[in-house]
């Protein structure tokens, strides 16, 4: 009860953050606030180890002739799942899927809080295939043309907001990579970032599996508590800030970027498609936290990346 009375400062400092600006040199006002107020955010939420990815400007108002994002599977009794079960599952399942994309000794052997759930879709990942033996080139090899000094261009690869040490999220990967000079140190140091996030999952999952709760958990609880009593706060551009701040809500957009490199990138409708589909999960996620604006977000969110050349 303690850890969810210390992670409540999460909206009182999102709205701070917004009427207060600290002064800074750097132009692009999000990047301003990331670097004056990283450590007393993470300091105040209790999630120190959080990756904090960046998000684009978006449009609310824009009308979107565009259908609804396909889900993989059937939605069954997903939706009569508690809160912390479907946390769970979605946290596990994102973590299954990029443990399977990447090189990685990790394992989750049992799940004492959740175990039914996990030997169901422990049975399930194994059999996707093992790990992957080697890293896939396409998810080191950065586009050019990133303006990294601007926010709307980091966020559309997620990967590049993710941290580089395991005690903090700063710095991450956008901070780092502009200074190196050669390809290969560029590759080593976008597979450091991947194997300390797919460590951080990991260790969020064994503190679920073997507390029952995690401090990811809490931030995520206390988010639907407070949209339940402001209806309204969903539909403002805030809301955007704040649902970031949800691991599994930005693994979501992670994941996207995953699967859009490994497809190429690219124009075609087919490959687009394949990469916005999310899973049961991911959906059933989205409509608890009343995203709905997610669906035009990431699709937004693809079609700009394709403007970027590898």
């Amino acid at each position: 009860m303690k850890m969810r009375h210390y992670l409540t400062p999460l909206f009182i400092l999102l709205a701070s953050c917004s009427t207060n600006q600290p002064e800074s040199n750097i132009k692009d006002k999000k990047l301003a606030k990331r670097s004056e107020n990283s450590e007393s955010y993470h300091q105040k939420t209790g999630v120190p180890n959080s990756a904090d990815i960046l998000y684009f400007d978006y449009n609310f108002n824009k009308r979107r002739n565009t259908r609804k994002i396909a889900s993989a599977g059937s939605h069954q009794s997903i939706e009569q799942f508690p809160h912390k079960q479907v946390y769970f599952l979605t946290l596990f399942e994102q973590y299954s899927s990029l443990k399977n994309k990447i090189p990685s000794s990790l394992s989750l052997n049992s799940c004492p809080s959740f175990h039914s759930s996990f030997i169901n879709y422990d049975k399930k990942w194994q059999k996707l295939g093992d790990t992957s033996s080697d890293w896939n080139k396409k998810l080191l090899t950065i586009p050019s043309g990133i303006n990294f000094e601007k926010s709307n261009d980091l966020a559309l690869f997620p990967e590049l907001s993710l941290p580089v040490t395991e005690k903090s999220p700063y710095p991450a990967v956008f901070d780092v990579l502009p200074k190196l000079k050669g390809a290969d140190q560029k590759q080593e140091l976008l597979k450091k970032a991947y194997s300390i996030h797919l460590k951080k999952l990991h260790n969020e999952l064994a503190s679920l599996c073997e507390f029952g709760h995690s401090d990811g958990y809490y931030v995520f609880e206390n988010f639907l508590k407070h949209i339940e009593k402001n209806p309204k706060y969903m539909g403002s551009t805030e809301s955007i800030q704040a649902v970031f701040k949800i691991s599994v809500f930005s693994n979501m957009a992670l994941g996207l970027s995953v699967r859009s490199a490994l497809v190429g990138d690219s124009k075609n409708e087919r490959a687009l498609a394949s990469a916005l589909k999310f899973s049961v999960l991911e959906q059933e996620l989205v409509r608890r936290l009343k995203a709905k604006w997610s669906d035009g977000y990431f699709k937004e969110m693809v079609e700009r990346r394709a403007k970027y050349s590898n």
